[in-house]
């Protein structure tokens, strides 16, 4: 049927071409071919759209399926976010607690320094006053030393001295310890030695 219909259209096209066909004397198409013709280049339309929306379904297809693993990518990421987050908070929640911890730590720390500072003051304030005291007592005692050198043996004076640190412990404690021994004082005429406590 091909090589006849191509051996028609072939003879059809050199008649046509020498000027030997006549087209008023050919029978008329019937109606059947036309529509046949006719749905036949619907046909091939249609087979061309189906073409196309084949090809823009494959396309739409591979897209999908790259859209659905960059979700499956991105859902496990934020899986994997979420847990990280809720470590990150109970790691949070812990390092509160000992921030609390060490803040109270901190406080005690700090009341005991600031005490401990004030003790050190008054410490030192107490050292001075010693300190005066003790300056204070070593120039009465070398006043009266050279008073009782001055005076000669000076009895009334002497008992004065005695009774005044008779009167005064801490005084005679100090004095002892830093001008020595009583008997010192006894053999300048100051103080009698009479065989009282030595100083400690």
């Amino acid at each position: 049927m091909k090589r006849t219909l191509d051996s028609f259209q072939q003879e059809w096209f050199e008649l046509k071409t020498r000027g030997e066909l006549d087209l008023d004397q050919m029978p008329e198409i019937p109606q059947v071919y036309k529509e046949n013709i006719e749905l036949s280049n619907v046909l091939t339309q249609l087979q061309k759209e189906v073409d196309e929306a084949r090809i823009i379904a494959e396309k739409s297809r591979s897209t999908y399926d790259k859209l659905r693993k960059q979700r499956d990518f991105q859902k496990i990421n934020h899986r994997r976010v979420q847990q990280e987050k809720q470590k990150l908070n109970t790691d949070i929640g812990k390092l509160k607690t000992k921030y609390e911890d060490y803040q109270g730590n901190f406080d005690k720390l700090s009341n005991k320094y600031e005490g401990a500072i004030k003790e050190k003051m008054l410490m030192k304030l107490e050292k001075d006053r010693l300190i005066a005291k003790v300056e204070n007592l070593e120039a009465n005692l070398a006043q009266i030393k050279d008073e009782g050198g001055a005076g000669g043996h000076g009895a009334g004076l002497g008992d004065e001295s005695q009774i005044d640190l008779k009167s005064s412990p801490t005084k005679t404690h100090v004095s002892s310890k830093i001008g020595g021994s009583p008997g010192k004082y006894s053999s300048a005429g100051v103080l009698p030695q009479k065989g009282g406590p030595k100083a400690s």
